[in-house]
């Protein structure tokens, strides 16, 4: 599975760097792992899927060591903590130690700027991202989007989420939520959508290290995200509730071409 193999290759890409988690917390919309090693910090965070949590399971807390176990297990609760603690590593990794095993990384653009739209006239976006399906819209792209149970109902407008493989027959632009990370669906979503000629994993769950070769054979041609340049204020915001908006204030966009 596409998570899996990114987190055996970053928990490899870390041993004897000495990266250590110093500080993690599960807010009602996000929930972040803060690491420190030898060249700074860095603040990785991932969606908290309160509608799939299991409220039965807790962890003390979590570290370099647990990272495979947690992104593997079958669970949300224990996926939104690996999801976030393989997040914070792959930052420190990109923004700190300068790995660099993708084609171009492209920072403070916003994934709509850097897809080539003149080739899309339809798109379909998996989970709503609302920034993306309004930009996509006044870009003139008509937008099919899905979501999963009582969260379509808030979109108003989107497909169920078993529809995918036949919307994806009418699209040449598939966007996907880095949210389907903490809910395992990210690898049933690339398969349904694995003809659409140009396809992109977004948002602030997707900071995953997008390794050329594991992308490429999943089929994924950009990642974007945000990288963290105030870890304080973005802690501060996941602690008090805030979305992805709040902690925009203390990040910047990136976009990787892989």
């Amino acid at each position: 599975m596409l998570i899996d193999e990114v987190a055996e290759r970053v928990v490899n890409e870390v041993g004897g760097l000495g990266v250590k988690v110093v500080d993690e917390c599960m807010g009602i919309k996000y929930t972040y792992v803060r690491v420190y090693g030898e060249v700074g910090e860095s603040l990785g965070i991932a969606f908290t899927d309160c509608e799939e949590l299991e409220h039965h399971e807790f962890v003390e807390g979590v570290s370099v060591d647990f990272l495979t176990n947690l992104v593997r297990s079958p669970k949300v609760y224990y996926k939104v903590w690996g999801a976030a603690l393989l997040n914070a590593l792959s930052q420190y990794l990109i923004f700190r130690a300068g790995l660099k095993v993708f084609r171009e990384l492209v920072i403070g653009r916003d994934v709509l700027d850097v897809i080539p739209l003149n080739e899309v006239s339809t798109a379909v976006v998996v989970g709503f991202v609302g920034p993306v399906v309004r930009g996509l819209r006044e870009r003139g792209v008509k937008v099919m989007v899905t979501e999963r149970g009582l969260r379509r109902v808030c979109v108003g407008d989107a497909y169920v989420d078993t529809a995918l493989p036949r919307l994806a027959r009418r699209a040449e632009l598939a966007i996907i939520t880095g949210a389907s990370i903490v809910n395992d669906s990210i690898d049933a979503a690339l398969e349904a959508v694995r003809d659409v000629p140009i396809k992109a994993v977004v948002g602030p769950t997707a900071q995953y290290v997008p390794y050329q070769e594991v992308m490429r054979r999943y089929g994924i041609d950009y990642v974007a995200s945000i990288h963290v340049t105030s870890p304080n204020g973005a802690a501060d915001v996941v602690k008090h509730g805030g979305g992805t908006k709040q902690i925009m204030r203390y990040s910047r966009k990136y976009v990787v071409v892989t």
